[in-house]
């Protein structure tokens, strides 16, 4: 419907200013070009990332999605999610759009509002989380410890924050 407006408008527009048919058919053919790629342009093809976290308490849920570059950096991330949850209970968030690659899953609960994760002498004094293998470790983990791979398929992960 939008191709059949545009080059009705272009043949009234080459009428209007007597242009001749081999200007029209250059004109309609940029036409269908230009429309057939706005519908693809910017458009990201991927998986989706679905991830369960439960939380402890109520506060600003922090998850991010890194890759093994940012996972040593605090609060870079490939794609972010914030959001206020009240309460003890289980959030579930989306990154969409990922595309294939290994990649991870930090998140932390913000109960002080200071948009950050507070640390203490023996580590995080908030509640935090990561998409683990298999349980938490005993000392601050490592990329290969939380790590997952994300093919041409959805994922699921689940986190359980620190209380």
């Amino acid at each position: 419907m939008l191709i059949a407006g545009i080059i009705a408008g272009i043949v009234v527009a080459c009428r209007k200013f007597a242009l001749h048919r081999k200007i029209l058919a250059v004109f309609t053919a940029f036409a269908l070009l230009a429309c057939a790629g706005a519908g693809h342009a910017g458009e990201v093809e991927g998986s989706r990332i679905t991830v369960r976290i439960s939380y402890p308490k109520g506060g600003v849920l922090y998850a991010f999605l890194v890759n093994k570059e940012m996972f040593d950096r605090p609060m870079v991330s490939l794609q972010k999610r914030v959001s206020r949850v009240e309460g003890k209970g289980v959030a579930t968030i989306f990154f969409k759009d990922v595309p294939p690659g290994t990649y991870g899953v930090r998140c932390f609960l913000d109960t002080n509002d200071n948009g950050e994760l507070d640390r203490g002498l023996f580590g995080p004094t908030e509640p935090w989380g990561m998409s683990f293998h298999s349980g938490r470790p005993e000392r601050w983990p490592r990329w290969n410890q939380i790590n997952f791979t994300v093919a041409d398929e959805d994922k699921h992960v689940r986190i359980v924050m620190s209380p």
